[in-house]
């Protein structure tokens, strides 16, 4: 599933690709992927549109638009956004097609069909709760150890799946999630409320560290020999001490970790 790094990825190439372009039609072979409003409405208006730019929010991909509506994408499990020539063959996985100036298509394809297209007015997202609910965005700014410090007060369970919790922070997925906690030397069955200051202080740091690193080197991230998701398999061994690397199940979710670094 498509995390925080690999939007952000997603968009750097063809941010400034898109911006400015006119929407000649809109062809959605897919109808269930249109969440709101209806195909129909869908269409009608953004027919002679024009995106004004694009945009991230957690895992959201957010199109700005010269109506003033706001085009937002999921991509969930398997979607994905090329932009190609209007001539090229149409994939087999392509769901929506937008037909853009200059003879080019911007095409969302999706294999499992799971991702999901709001066209919202003027960013009203209360059409997509999650989206209205999220939490922090964790390489912002204004995400201080100060933030993270109060997002933590009196949270009580498992650090693992509330890394992944979309309303706790925006973003991180599974694989990163795994990436963190292995760079912090985090068991990911650790209970929050038992985590001291100096772990919750390094937790922060490596949560910045590793999608900074992610998105700013995404496409080198197999070179680095330091990162446990490049060895996620169990009886891999730990880049760092070379013990073997294990799986346990939390949340419904595979969790790799290394047993000697991350102690429970």
């Amino acid at each position: 599933m498509p995390e925080l790094p690999d939007v952000e990825f997603l968009i750097r190439g063809i941010r400034d690709k898109v911006r400015e372009k006119k929407i000649n039609r809109v062809n959605v072979l897919l109808p269930r992927s249109i969440h709101f409003p209806s195909v129909a409405e869908f269409k009608r208006r953004l027919q002679d549109n024009t995106f004004l730019g694009l945009n991230r929010r957690g895992k959201f991909l957010l199109f700005p638009l010269q109506s003033k509506d706001t085009l937002v994408m999921h991509l969930r499990m398997t979607g994905n956004l090329t932009l190609c020539s209007s001539q090229e063959p149409i994939h087999p996985h392509a769901r929506v097609i937008f037909s853009l100036a200059d003879n080019e298509d911007l095409r969302f394809t999706d294999m499992r069909k799971l991702g999901t297209i709001h066209l919202v007015p003027d960013e009203n997202f209360s059409y997509i709760p999650l989206l209205l609910e999220m939490g922090p965005e964790p390489l912002s700014n204004d995400f201080a150890f100060s933030s993270f410090e109060q997002l933590l007060e009196g949270r009580r369970g498992m650090i693992k799946p509330l890394l992944l919790n979309q309303r706790f922070i925006a973003g991180i997925g599974n694989i990163y999630g795994d990436e963190i906690l292995f760079q912090a030397r985090i068991h990911p069955k650790r209970r929050v409320e038992s985590l001291s200051k100096k772990e919750i202080k390094r937790l922060y740091k490596c949560i910045k560290k590793v999608l900074q690193i992610a998105v700013d080197g995404y496409t080198n991230l197999v070179k680095r020999e330091d990162f446990i998701l490049n060895f996620r398999e169990e009886g891999e061994s730990c880049p760092r001490c070379n013990v073997d690397i294990e799986v346990v199940e939390i949340a419904g979710r595979h969790s790799y970790f290394c047993p000697r670094c991350q102690k429970i």
